[in-house]
């Protein structure tokens, strides 16, 4: 069968704005990932169109097709979340939570739906916590229990962003699952960079409201020194912030010993 050239550019689109919504997100343009969501939510209902109307084909595209509508709603929720508009992102969830208008009644599309209901619930979860519900915090560690990498790092940095926000102490927290977060290139070889050092700019500007000077001084000379090898200028920046204002209190042992921590 020969498929349209409409149809084609359309299929390429979606994937050239999943790759792009993915660089504005490394890069922290929340305001750019909601337009590019936004962009790739009308392709997703102009491909929709042709594929119920029109008997258009399934199979030029690289994901299912309900797969493009639930990635656009998720990147805009968390982009809302990111610029603190929570109810905005509630709203984005609600619209990702349940896709079962667009079921096929193929396999391949019920599991898309089942497993963005199941991110959504997380989701959810997250968003309690970030407006500082406490008695959500258990949930919340039973969650992270079943994760690691990526999703370990995700959430630790929840926990920090909250903890910071809303002065509550996560120590014991921190050092329950800190300990499985993967050395830098770990999260560098995954596109997870900027996440990576999000989490030590965090960790650092925590024990900085917690009294913890000597622990954070170290971590912010440590987010200088993988901002450097991971080439990111924001964090590099950041972190030379944070450490200047922690230079000024601490006493020649702890810059010495700071700098002579081991990097790896």
């Amino acid at each position: 069968m020969v498929v349209d050239p409409d149809i084609l550019v359309r299929a390429n689109n979606m994937d050239s704005l999943i790759k792009s919504i993915e660089v504005s997100c490394a890069h922290e343009d929340w305001e750019e990932v909601i337009t590019l969501s936004q962009a790739l939510l009308h392709a997703a209902e102009l491909v929709h169109f042709d594929i119920v109307h029109r008997n258009g084909p399934t199979n030029v595209y690289n994901k299912h097709i309900i797969y493009y509508f639930a990635y656009s709603h998720l990147m805009s929720s968390l982009s809302y979340q990111k610029l603190k508009q929570y109810s905005e992102s509630i709203k984005y969830i609600s619209y990702y939570s349940e896709l079962s208008w667009l079921s096929d009644g193929t396999k391949a599309g019920e599991a898309v739906i089942e497993k963005f209901k199941s991110f959504a619930a997380a989701h959810l979860l997250t968003l309690e916590i970030l407006r500082g519900n406490m008695s959500k915090l258990p949930e919340y560690e039973a969650y992270l229990e079943n994760y690691s990498g990526n999703a370990l790092l995700i959430g630790l940095s929840i926990l920090l962003e909250s903890a910071i926000e809303h002065g509550y102490c996560i120590d014991r927290q921190l050092l329950r699952f800190k300990q499985n977060i993967n050395s830098y290139d770990y999260y560098a070889e995954r596109n997870m960079a900027s996440q990576y050092l999000s989490y030590q700019y965090l960790l650092a500007q925590y024990e900085q409201l917690n009294d913890q000077h000597s622990e954070a001084l170290c971590t912010a000379v440590y987010t200088l020194w993988a901002a450097d090898r991971l080439n990111n200028d924001n964090y590099f920046k950041k972190a030379i912030h944070l450490f200047e204002s922690l230079r000024k209190n601490a006493s020649v042992s702890q810059l010495t010993a700071c700098f002579n921590q081991p990097f790896y």
